[in-house]
């Protein structure tokens, strides 16, 4: 569920510091603190429907595209699925993610209630513009798989800079409203 603060603003948002919280790792279903990531270079956190959604697929793609401009940026991509770490560590793997990509997982939802991702309605997954969308996705090789989480669990993604300090904040307004990589680089350049 949605946390909003004391004054109904879902938190963190640009400006705000990150919020750390414990996830685990891919490799070795180990705790990991989230602030370690931002500590010495700036930090993406895309936080993923689960692993079978079209669009998270495709985001990763597009993500994976620009490797090299996170990597000159010195900044980590770090994947957030509400998987178990097993089924995240293969998603990535089959991906052949590498630096600057790093898998996490986080099954209890505690992060994603941290950053405010709500699950979804009906609506958000299902509208005829997502339904579009998806079309689309998968004229592109994203095909939607059987969900092994919570298909209504929303992403989210959000860059932090090697200070701590929120410096783009994007909450899904439906499944397929995936940000813009450019959008996410420039906030970077920006932030840094």
């Amino acid at each position: 569920m949605t946390q909003p603060d004391a004054v109904g603003r879902l938190v963190p948002e640009v400006g705000d510091n990150a919020i750390d919280v414990t996830v685990y790792s891919s490799k070795n279903g180990e705790p990991i603190q989230l602030a370690s990531f931002w500590q010495g270079e700036s930090t993406v956190l895309v936080f993923l429907r689960h692993l079978a959604c079209s669009f998270c697929r495709e985001q990763v793609t597009d993500l994976l595209a620009c490797s090299d401009d996170f990597v000159k940026l010195r900044t980590r991509v770090v994947l957030v699925t509400v998987n178990r770490w097993e089924e995240t560590s293969k998603f990535c793997k089959d991906r052949n993610l590498v630096y600057p990509f790093i898998c996490v997982s986080d099954p209890d939802r505690t992060a994603y209630h941290a950053y405010s991702l709500s699950r979804g309605h009906t609506s958000q997954i299902f509208s005829p513009h997502v339904m579009a969308r998806g079309v689309n996705a998968m004229l592109h090789g994203h095909f939607n798989g059987i969900p092994k989480a919570d298909p209504f669990q929303m992403p989210g993604v959000f860059a932090v800079n090697a200070r701590g300090i929120v410096i783009f904040a994007h909450r899904h307004r439906d499944a397929s409203d995936n940000p813009d990589v450019e959008q996410i680089l420039r906030a970077i350049e920006a932030g840094n």
